[in-house]
């Protein structure tokens, strides 16, 4: 009898367990649109240029609702304050995109569900200033958009309310304030766009402790439920990627801190749900269950989320080096033409200064993989002192230029051959030894290698302006330089050190730094030492590029950029070569089946047939009888692009841009003996 009574209970309460959830999870959409809050609070939620309102928090939530067959209607609406709590409170609207809980705490009238936002707070001050948190504004005023949660927080500080993200930042660049305080995401963006007034300034950014907030939607009690209905369509758009697509769309970076909060409700959430009436070990069996389904999910986001970013850096890179190409192309064939030396000189700015972008651009590309873990390393076999040698050439030059003296040493107890990855070696030497030439202007820079016991350790000394000891610790750390002074007079985005760190870490190594200021710096840094026996060399070439003269080629080159087809073509032309340009991989295909080229210049990326596709078309027409070197001459300089070439047929790869001397240098190394052709068109 006492069994049925438990059976009995154990129904009654799965059932009513069952009902109830259904009624939480998939209620009866309501009679009328519930009325949507916004306002422009940027990047959550915007009124674009013309009329619509868009953003991140907007674009989440309407998603969610109409996941659920919820009807919104948006309601334009302006805080009191900042503060949303009031507008929900008096029934205004019945919804609110993000709100504090601490809203729900103060006024019952109100209700947030579970957070699905978390944001923090810094603090952004001149460097001059040494404000480095708010105790050291001592009576100044702080500028705060008139949006912020954080005004709630601010107690006795004196405010400058602000309407926009800029304003804040123009006002402490201006003076007109001591400091500002915005949201991680304002900060990110206004970074990477200053306002006209903080260009050339250093800024320090600070983190403000226990400065994180986390949001909800709000909404009236009345509400509650489908509000909580909008919150669980979010949860399911965290699991299947749609969350990632939209952060991805607003924001450089995913944010990682939402899907950990959605992680969080979800583990309440399903907790919830876990009562009553069942066995203990029908209980473990669920939550193992849940164990192993909460890791799968959370594999499936972090690889939603990295292929995100990589193909965010892929498009990001090929669509900078792109026009970038072509500046630097144009800019040097202007040099060279018979103009009068005032716009060769112009010319010769350009090109500089596009040269100098162009290393920004990489800079920032190869922090971001690396902050990506996209960049890997390789460990083979160098001939260590050809390596050295060759990369600090560039540097030699510049040493020369300012007249200071320059000094390689390779001791001799340093193995010939070792284990290493030389792309990435020559990557640091390049910077340390760069960054050297750079702050020396009189004296030496010496480069010395030397084995210590398993290590080798390699110096770059010089006899420079030297780093003052209270900044000496931030000298690795990304987007810092000594100070601002150093930034104002050099220029640089202060990453090269931070990437050179990185780089060592990850070929197992360590990097430091000595310095006495006005004596100069040795940096320092020391690898693995893995000695290595080459096998027996091959003799060289008979020939090599750059020991013969230039022989005219029949060049074909498919390239649907305007710009940068224009560039190659004059580049070829003043190498001596003939050239026929196309736009498509289509009239590629066509053209080398017409005429027999010496070499073809591919691009990857065109319309109708990418490059790919082209190359493996032009192998299978020409079924290698005479079919000529292909070599890809693209803006895709990812890791994994080379290889992709070299998988579709072609033989070699060149990134945009490329120099004349490496265009000269390639053509010699895999075209063919000249062949004798007849003048033809080529549609397109």
């Amino acid at each position: 009898m006492r069994n049925s009574y438990v059976l009995a209970g154990c129904a009654v309460l799965l059932g009513t367990a069952s009902v109830a959830y259904r009624a939480f999870v998939d209620p009866a959409p309501p009679r009328r649109p519930l009325r949507l809050g916004v306002n422009h609070n940027p990047p959550y939620t915007v009124k674009s240029e013309t009329g619509q309102w868009e953003g991140i928090a907007l674009e989440v939530v309407t998603e969610a609702a109409r996941r659920r067959n919820i009807p919104l209607e948006l309601v334009e609406a302006k805080p009191e304050n900042g503060r949303p709590d009031s507008l929900v409170a008096r029934g205004e609207v019945d919804l609110w995109p993000l709100m504090l809980d601490a809203g729900a705490q103060q006024d019952r009238r109100i209700y947030v569900t579970e957070k699905w936002m978390q944001t923090w707070h810094y603090l952004i001050a001149l460097q001059k200033s040494s404000i480095v948190k708010l105790e050291d504004i001592k009576g100044g005023t702080v500028a705060i958009p008139e949006t912020s949660e954080f005004l709630s927080k601010l107690g006795g500080v004196k405010t400058s309310i602000k309407k926009k993200r800029d304003e804040v930042f123009e006002a402490v660049c201006t003076g007109n304030v001591a400091a500002g305080i915005l949201e991680t995401r304002s900060v990110q963006a206004a970074l990477f766009n200053r306002p006209p007034s903080c260009v050339g300034l250093r800024l320090y950014v600070s983190p403000i402790p226990d400065s994180s907030l986390s949001l909800g939607v709000g909404s009236t009690l009345e509400s509650t439920r489908w509000a909580d209905v909008i919150r669980n369509g979010i949860g399911e758009m965290a699991r299947d990627g749609t969350l990632t697509a939209i952060f991805s769309k607003w924001m450089v970076i995913t944010s990682k801190e939402v899907e950990a909060l959605q992680e969080l409700s979800n583990a309440r959430r399903r907790g919830y749900y876990q009562f009553g009436g069942m066995a203990a070990l029908f209980i473990l069996f669920l939550v193992t269950a849940w164990q192993v389904r909460q890791v799968r999910s959370a594999q499936r986001v972090a690889e939603r989320a990295n292929r995100a970013k990589s193909e965010f850096l892929a498009n990001m890179s090929h669509e900078i080096r792109t026009p970038i190409s072509g500046i630097v192309g144009l800019a040097w064939l202007l040099a060279q033409e018979d103009q009068p030396a005032g716009t060769r000189e112009t010319a010769a700015q350009i090109l500089e200064s596009s040269e100098a972008l162009l290393g920004v651009i990489n800079d920032i590309l190869d922090f971001s993989k690396i902050e990506a873990g996209m960049l890997k390393v390789e460990k083979k076999g160098i001939s260590l002192h050809d390596v050295v040698v060759s990369s600090l050439e560039i540097s030699r030059f510049a040493a020369e230029r300012k007249g200071l003296r320059f000094e390689i040493v390779v001791e001799p107890d340093v193995p010939e051959w070792v284990q290493l990855d030389p792309l990435r070696l020559r990557q640091v030497l390049i910077n340390l030894a760069g960054n050297a030439v750079k702050f020396t202007a009189n004296g030496s820079v010496a480069i010395s290698v030397r084995r210590v016991e398993t290590q080798l350790r390699f110096e770059i000394a010089d006899t420079g302006i030297g780093i003052d000891p209270a900044n000496r610790s931030q000298v690795f750390d990304p987007f810092v330089q000594a100070d601002a002074s150093t930034s104002r007079k050099f220029g640089g985005t202060g990453l090269g050190l931070s990437i050179c760190r990185r780089l060592v870490q990850l070929m197992d190594g360590e990097l430091g730094v000595k310095s006495t200021i006005g004596k100069g710096s040795t940096f320092w840094f020391a690898l693995p030492l893995i000695e290595f026996e080459p096998a027996a060399r091959k003799p060289e070439a008979p020939v090599a590029a750059s020991l013969r003269p230039t022989t005219a080629r029949h060049i074909l080159v498919a390239e649907d950029n305007r710009i940068n087809q224009k560039v190659a073509v004059a580049l070829l032309t003043r190498l001596g070569h003939s050239v026929d340009a196309v736009s498509t991989g289509a009239e590629a295909v066509e053209a080398a089946a017409a005429c027999a080229y010496d070499l073809i210049l591919m691009d990857c990326q065109m319309p109708v047939m990418d490059g790919y596709d082209a190359s493996r078309e032009i192998q299978s027409r020409l079924k290698n009888t005479r079919c000529p070197p292909i070599v890809a001459l693209t803006a895709s300089a990812m890791q994994g692009d080379r290889e992709r070439c070299l998988q579709s047929g072609m033989q070699d790869y060149l990134t945009k841009p490329v120099s004349l001397e490496e265009l000269q240098s390639t053509i010699d190394k895999w075209a063919a003996p000249p062949m004798k052709w007849k003048a033809h068109s080529i549609g397109g």
